[in-house]
């Protein structure tokens, strides 16, 4: 069920981001602004990496020797690749733009950019960007958040559509700014400035999501809390009784979830105890989340 909601999710994402590609790359060529490349490229990454998405989601829960429990790594893998390619275009939107803004200030010479079909541009992509990002959002939420996939297409959209509304209200400006004025040479370099402004806004997101997913890759602690609050609840009400002698640690990797739960006190009884209840503890957590598992260490 959480898998067929995944890949859904992600077919959708798949033509969305398709369309919004295509139509980033005919205005750019149309306007040979380079926020409009980053804009366009942006999309296409993205579309490129919702094919990657549904194979990844079709395949992280298959079983192999090596992998008993499943490919679930290659979730945060792909998040990670993703971040890293969203920084690389963000870094060479703003080199590729300083080329044209340093060669109007040293050399004065230029070409005035051209806004015309920017502003039915900017409303067509932002309106698809954001609406398909809250659809990744309300996807993730009716499986409790478990996707890494989804959180990292969520704001892969959502970087896209800030950046298009940022840029898009920004050249819109130049309709009111006489060519010939004292910001006339907005027409030659807002290019640079548009571009730079969005890259430092949009910046810290995917830095964000290379962070969570390389901890989520390495085994790390999971410290999201719309994954670990529901866990807490299950923890208190089960074994509430025994808690002064229990540390437990919840770690996820992709849609896989594991709950280790470890025993402190020596007592034989116990530990028996504990061990009674986590059936019943297990069988929560997986009506849950389908691919947890709880583990108990006695230490």
């Amino acid at each position: 069920m959480q898998k067929s909601i995944e890949q859904r999710s992600l077919t959708v994402n798949f033509i969305i981001t398709f369309i919004v590609s295509v139509a980033g790359i005919i205005v750019y060529f149309i306007t040979d602004i380079q926020a409009l490349l980053l804009d366009g490229f942006f999309s296409f990454i993205s579309f490129l990496s919702a094919m990657v998405g549904i194979y990844i989601s079709r395949i992280s829960h298959k079983k192999t020797t090596r992998y008993p429990h499943g490919l679930h790594f290659l979730e945060p893998l792909y998040a990670i690749f993703k971040s890293i390619l969203i920084l690389l275009l963000l870094l060479l939107a703003v080199i590729n733009a300083s080329e044209t803004a340093l060669h109007y200030f040293l050399a004065g010479e230029g070409e005035p950019l051209l806004v015309g079909p920017i502003l039915p541009y900017t409303l067509f992509v932002v309106t698809l960007c954001l609406a398909l990002s809250f659809y990744n959002h309300y996807q993730n939420r009716k499986i409790n958040f478990l996707s890494t996939i989804l959180k990292a297409e969520t704001k892969g959209s959502m970087i896209d559509g800030l950046q298009s509304l940022g840029a898009g209200l920004a050249f819109c400006l130049l309709y009111f700014i006489n060519l010939n004025g004292t910001f006339g040479f907005l027409h030659y370099t807002a290019d640079f400035f548009i571009t730079s402004i969005s890259v430092i806004c949009l910046l810290p997101e995917p830095v964000k999501m290379l962070h969570a997913a390389f901890i989520e890759l390495s085994h790390g602690i999971a410290t999201d809390q719309e994954i670990t609050e529901p866990i807490d609840d299950l923890i208190l009400h089960h074994f509430k009784h025994v808690l002064p002698h229990i540390n437990y640690q919840i770690v996820k990797i992709g849609m896989a979830l594991s709950v280790k739960i470890y025993v402190e006190n020596h007592d034989a009884e116990l530990l028996l105890r504990i061990l009674s209840i986590r059936p019943h503890f297990l069988e929560e957590l997986q009506a849950l989340y389908p691919n947890a598992r709880a583990s108990i260490i006695y230490i």
